[in-house]
């Protein structure tokens, strides 16, 4: 299956691509200061991917991009801080036909904003 994790950060997203390549899996990180042409390649390349990956990205990364054929789950590592930002980022790997991510995950800690 095919990963993708979402954090509001770069710094976040470069810290958990990290630790994961403790595992035995392809992780991609999707950088935010790659060019839109360079992003769009690295999310085709990743929805083109056989074995079990991982495509970690920032909020800022996902600028002008769809991730709706890229994942099975969609992991929100830290969410947005306002409902409305929750929705754009959702609106970037769902399509309006509704066929998305058939796992949706959102990590929250006790004490946090």
């Amino acid at each position: 299956k095919r990963v993708v994790i979402l954090c509001r950060e770069e710094p976040v997203a470069a810290k958990v691509a990290a630790r994961l390549e403790l595992m035995d899996v392809t992780i991609t990180l999707l950088p935010a200061e790659d060019t839109l042409k360079q992003r769009k390649a690295i999310v085709t390349a990743f929805e083109k991917s056989t074995g079990p990956a991982v495509l970690v990205a920032s909020d800022p990364a996902l600028a002008g991009l769809s991730l709706a054929k890229a994942a099975q789950a969609v992991i929100h590592l830290d969410l947005p801080w306002s409902p409305v930002a929750v929705k754009q980022r959702t609106a970037t790997y769902l399509p309006g036909d509704g066929t998305g991510p058939t796992v949706e995950l959102r990590l929250l800690c006790s004490g946090t904003p």
